[in-house]
């Protein structure tokens, strides 16, 4: 019995082994400099990338399954650098979006498939800021965006602050927080994830105490389109 198990233990990891060796063999092959093609169970080129020192280096491509171009990036040391390419399976640009140290730096433009202007999204140290342009199929500007609610509830010992855009609309991430260049949210800054549409801040109110202060409540939305809509209100709090 234990040499039967045996045996069909040995089967079942030489399987694994040759079902491991059938679908990267191409990749342990050349994985140190050069360029590395890869396939999908079909068969199917699903994407060249150019090693150099064992990492990504120089252009990477990606294919749709039909063999059309999905995507064209450049890295450099294993980061993606410069402009990279998104298209549409009809051979049209979908996105331009530039990379520096593998964030997005700078403004990301994505098209319709007709080739049309679809959004222009500025981009700072990977974090979308504000200034997001959005277009109709007729090339004309979308102008109406949610804007940032308040209401103040005072409590004994708090100020209570509830967001929501005017919208109401749950897609959406709020932060208390100073922006970068006065336009993009600070990696380190607390997001509050609005569950039903909004969410609560409490400001500490000790006894007989006045307060005349300002805060920036930020906003981060998607729109509609899929695209990254930051907005910013500056919000007195006067206790006396």
């Amino acid at each position: 019995m234990k040499y039967l198990l045996t045996i069909f233990c040995i089967c079942i990891l030489f399987a694994c082994d040759q079902k491991t060796n059938h679908s990267h063999h191409r990749d342990k092959a050349f994985v140190e400099n050069g360029l590395v093609k890869q396939y999908d169970e079909q068969n199917r080129l699903s994407a060249e990338i150019n090693f150099k020192n064992g990492v990504r280096h120089g252009v990477t491509r990606i294919y749709y399954s039909s063999g059309a171009l999905s995507d064209e990036i450049m890295y450099v040391d294993d980061e993606k650098s410069g402009t990279a390419k998104k298209y549409h399976k009809n051979g049209n640009i979908y996105s331009l979006t530039p990379y520096w140290k593998d964030e997005k730096e700078g403004v990301q433009k994505k098209y319709y498939s007709n080739g049309k202007i679809w959004a222009e999204t500025p981009y700072f140290k990977g974090q979308a800021g504000i200034g997001l342009k959005e277009y109709k199929h007729d090339g004309s500007l979308r102008e109406n965006f949610p804007g940032i609610e308040v209401q103040k509830f005072k409590r004994s010992d708090r100020i209570v602050l509830k967001f929501f855009l005017s919208n109401y609309s749950k897609n959406v991430v709020f932060y208390v927080s100073d922006l970068i260049k006065d336009k993009y949210i600070p990696v380190m800054a607390e997001p509050m994830y609005a569950k039903e549409g909004s969410v609560s801040y409490e400001i500490p109110l000790p006894k007989n105490t006045s307060m005349d202060t300002v805060i920036s409540i930020v906003a981060k939305y998607q729109t509609q389109n899929h695209n990254i809509y930051v907005s910013k209100r500056d919000y007195r709090i006067l206790v006396k």
